[in-house]
């Protein structure tokens, strides 16, 4: 069976999170498997969160939370967007 990588892009409040929900139900109805990956991971999100609390913004490296979004979509890459598309 092929697989297909649908891509919802844009910022903040933009309706990605309610586009992607009737997507995914409109593609189950249609007998379709649905998967929703969320960048950055929950996991990297606290860290990124966490950091921004706790650094005033004046100190805060905007190097290091890019590297954190980097490093983050190469492992959702490697461990859930590439093995659902094999």
């Amino acid at each position: 069976m092929k697989s297909l990588h649908i891509l919802f892009d844009g910022i903040s409040g933009a309706g990605k999170d309610t586009h992607i929900y009737y997507a995914a139900e409109f593609l189950r109805s249609e007998g379709y498997t649905s998967y929703i990956i969320t960048e950055p991971s929950p996991k990297t999100k606290e860290i990124i969160s966490s950091y921004k609390h706790s650094t005033p913004e004046h100190l805060r490296d905007v190097r290091w939370e890019l590297q954190q979004f980097v490093e983050d979509r190469k492992e959702q890459t490697a461990t859930e967007v590439l093995p659902l598309l094999q």
